[in-house]
């Protein structure tokens, strides 16, 4: 299916676009920050330099909370409102769709458990591949994968700095704000079909 604005590939973040960022709403619900131990602890997670088992140890001895009871709020973290169907319906027009995240093997296991992870023709993981965004890599590295070029591939992320990354390399960003908005915005490109 060809759309106005040829547009061949769509490549989403993971936490806080399709899945609520399960460390930032762990952290406001303890009334925390990711500053300090919680920065180190996520960033050395993202870059695959320490196991989860690891990352939740030093959360636990951060916050003081057990790292099962950390662990247990994580996995209750909901699917962002209105992504699922709105994937579902992404996949049917053709566009080859793609998932970039900065995170350890989380997402891929979540796209498994919810039967999502089908809809994606690849998936780039921080941790797996060595880059993070807004390293300018990370993105050409999926766009390779997924045989794309930035002229005709849209990031969405709900990180400014993630998607100023993006546009440097010619990737025309959206900045993610609700599934609905996303759909809006994609209708008014006529990427998507009423």
């Amino acid at each position: 299916m060809s759309n106005d604005y040829e547009k061949n590939g769509i490549i989403f973040d993971f936490y806080g676009v399709i899945r609520h960022d399960i460390q930032q709403t762990w952290l406001h619900n303890q009334g925390l920050q990711r500053i300090g131990e919680f920065a180190v602890a996520s960033n050395l997670l993202d870059a695959g330099e320490i196991s989860m088992e690891e990352y939740l140890r030093r959360y636990s001895l951060a916050s003081g909370v057990p790292p099962t009871d950390i662990q247990r709020a994580f996995d209750d973290t909901p699917m962002v409102e209105g992504m699922e169907s709105f994937l579902r319906e992404l996949h049917g027009t053709g566009l080859r769709m793609g998932l970039l995240s900065n995170a350890d093997s989380g997402p891929r296991h979540y796209l498994e458990e919810t039967e999502l992870l089908q809809l994606f023709d690849d998936i780039v993981i921080s941790a797996e591949v060595g880059y993070r965004k807004p390293d300018p890599e990370i993105y050409r590295l999926a766009l390779n994968r997924l045989d794309l070029v930035p002229g005709t591939t849209i990031f969405v992320d709900d990180n400014r700095a993630n998607i100023d990354a993006a546009a440097a390399i010619g990737i025309d960003p959206i900045l993610f704000s609700t599934a609905g908005a996303l759909r809006r915005e994609l209708l008014t490109r006529r990427i998507l079909r009423k």
